[in-house]
């Protein structure tokens, strides 16, 4: 009898002690968020970003701008909500605006990604959203990304700026 007592006692221990761990554990998942940081920018977007502050100096060059930030569904308008669905989980890659925050253009930069039935329907939607507003947009292939040259082009393009026609006509001439 006292070797069943003792047999007893060690698997009660074994049990206290696996559910002081076991709460211990869960107690540590619970204070643990399962968040990471990343790279803000993939490494064709940080050359883009570097060049469009060298090609647009009097501009101001924002990277991976929520859509909800640079358009709104107006007000009145019927199923609302709706319309803000389209709007609230989509980001664009930079955003190139005037010193006042005026948005100038929106500028994507297109990988294979973008090749997918799912993607390009996802692109359909924001180029409709953006003309919808009145706010231009830039599409570059991520391979091979644009030079300077062409993209000082793309955006004077775009423009009735005449600061950055006269960067984009002096940097042209300085070769």
């Amino acid at each position: 009898m006292p070797h069943v007592s003792n047999s007893l006692v060690v698997v009660f221990f074994i049990i206290v002690i696996a559910a002081v761990v076991a709460a211990l554990f869960k107690g540590r998942v619970a204070d643990v968020w399962p968040f990471e940081k990343r790279h803000v920018l993939s490494e064709p977007e940080q050359i883009v970003y570097w060049r469009l502050l060298k090609v647009a100096p009097h501009f101001v060059v924002l990277a991976q701008v929520s859509l909800s930030s640079l358009v709104a569904v107006k007000r009145g308008t019927h199923n609302r909500q709706a319309h803000w669905n389209k709007i609230s989980q989509k980001s664009v890659d930079f955003v190139l605006c005037r010193k006042d925050g005026s948005v100038l253009v929106v500028i994507e930069i297109d990988d294979q990604s973008h090749l997918s039935a799912k993607r390009l329907e996802t692109d359909r939607i924001k180029n409709k959203i953006l003309e919808a507003a009145g706010v231009p947009i830039l599409r570059w292939k991520a391979t091979p990304l644009p030079s300077e040259d062409m993209m000082r082009s793309d955006i004077a393009a775009l423009t009735t700026s005449e600061s950055l026609r006269v960067t984009v006509d002096d940097k042209l001439s300085r070769g």
